[in-house]
């Protein structure tokens, strides 16, 4: 760390002191030239006696100079250390602030007065600010490292507990096969959550790979529908859609249907057996409105953004349901990666309602709309 000594030359402080000190005595040099020259140097002095006064005036000058030039530069560097102790005292308090910086002190924050120079409160906002955002992604990652770990702590467990129950006790080959598949279906688990984290990693570092075409959102929207008819019925639903066609956006069809079908696969699992999902897709002022309806018990006003947060469930619902708590949070980075959006919006009455929005670049004006029920 440099040096802090108000009189380091490689400080702010000494440097300014010092140049401070050097231009008043550079401005008592230049002033006593321009005296001598135009009150004392004289082309013709005229009488004998006036030349000697003005050779003698010449020479007080002279001593005066020499004598004020050290006076110059020590008042010079001292009243700049004055000046430069008070204007420089809040960069001491910032620097202070990051020197007890540190993991576990994130809630430290840089002291600014009101009336503090508009220069160093601006640097003061800025560092408040990035520490804000500093400390929320760091208490993120501790929320997210911890919720992992349990999440992959669970069904390891299992595995290795199954294993190590086969490996001790003689089992025919009807148990074996029933161990094995046990393991296998904890093991896909793993699998899963292992495959949503790298997504959701990928989308942090920007590094989904995005391929930018135009996407009809009515076409991915049946088609996605049409896959999910099949576990709906399984499970009592009725699977309702509603889309306009020849909506068109840019960006991944891939994507896109990633999307969707875990907006649906959410709606599908807090809906219970014989309640509605509904699909729909319209064009909106500029934009393409994709929202899933479910029959759920809803999602409470003061939870509607942290469902967007990694491996959050609400309590009302945790325990009754599987999953990760992955499946929105991912489906928002995806959208937000295709230039749109995903909202939780109010609904009157029981369920949920999940938007997403993407920029329309064009349509078929009129389009047809198309509607099923399954």
């Amino acid at each position: 760390m440099p040096p802090r000594s108000s009189l380091s030359p490689r400080s702010l402080r000494g440097r300014l002191a010092l140049w401070f000190g050097v231009v008043v005595a550079v401005v008592l040099v230049g002033y006593s030239v321009v005296v001598y020259a135009f009150a004392v140097v004289e082309p013709d002095h005229g009488e004998p006696g006036e030349a000697a006064e003005a050779e003698e005036a010449g020479e007080r000058l002279v001593f005066a100079l020499l004598a004020a030039l050290p006076l110059a530069l020590v008042v010079g560097v001292g009243g700049a250390l004055l000046i430069t102790r008070h204007g420089l005292a809040p960069l001491d308090e910032i620097v202070d602030v990051a020197d007890r910086l540190g993991v576990k002190r994130l809630d430290l924050r840089v002291p600014f007065s009101a009336d503090a120079p508009a220069e160093v409160a601006q640097l003061g906002l800025a560092m408040n600010t990035m520490l804000d955002r500093l400390e929320s992604s760091v208490s993120g990652l501790h929320r997210f490292t911890a919720d992992a770990a349990h999440e992959l702590r669970t069904p390891l467990s299992r595995v290795i507990g199954g294993l190590e129950t086969s490996l001790r006790h003689p089992r025919d080959v009807q148990e074996l096969r029933a161990a094995i598949g046990e393991a296998l279906e904890d093991t896909q688990h793993l699998a899963r959550l292992v495959e949503a984290l790298l997504t959701l990693s990928r989308a942090d570092a920007g590094g989904l790979s995005i391929t930018t075409g135009v996407v009809d959102v009515g076409a991915v929207v049946q088609e996605v529908v049409e896959s999910w008819r099949g576990p709906a019925m399984a499970r009592g639903l009725v699977l309702d859609v509603d889309v306009d066609t020849g909506l068109c956006v840019a960006g991944d069809a891939l994507w896109l249907a990633r999307v969707i079908t875990n907006l649906i696969e959410n709606a599908c699992k807090f809906t219970p057996s014989g309640g509605h999902v509904r699909v729909a897709a319209h064009a909106g002022a500029d934009d393409v409105v994709v929202s899933v309806d479910d029959d759920g018990p809803g999602i409470a006003v003061e939870e509607r953004e942290r469902v967007f947060e990694r491996f959050f469930r609400s309590t009302a619902v945790r325990g009754s349901t599987e999953g990760f708590g992955l499946g929105l949070p991912l489906a928002r980075d995806i959208a937000r990666a295709l230039g749109g959006d995903l909202v939780v919006e109010g609904r009157a009455g029981k369920g949920a309602r999940l938007v997403l929005r993407l920029h329309l670049i064009g349509a078929r004006p009129g389009g047809p709309s198309s509607r099923a029920a399954g």
